[in-house]
């Protein structure tokens, strides 16, 4: 359904000035919180190792690590509400 509704609905939302439909549309498009989290760490460890090995991603290292905590952050505050 994503592929074939995801890339039309935004602009209809926006057209039609439907707020339900551009939730929606970002519900289709937007991935699960399980999978960014999973890609966070992912590259996280891939950036820590790249540092590690070659000593020269401090700034990808730095990238990941903030990635990583915002998403953390997201996480806890939902869980104080």
């Amino acid at each position: 359904m994503a592929k074939r509704r995801g890339p039309k609905l935004p602009a209809r939302a926006l057209i039609e000035r439907n707020g339900v439909l551009l939730d929606l549309a970002l519900d289709l498009l937007v991935p699960p919180l399980t999978w960014i989290i999973l890609l966070d760490a992912g590259g996280l460890v891939g950036a820590a190792w790249l540092a590690i090995a070659s000593g020269a991603a401090k700034l990808s290292l730095l990238a990941w690590s903030a990635s990583v905590f915002f998403a953390a952050a997201y996480v806890l505050r939902g869980r104080g509400r």
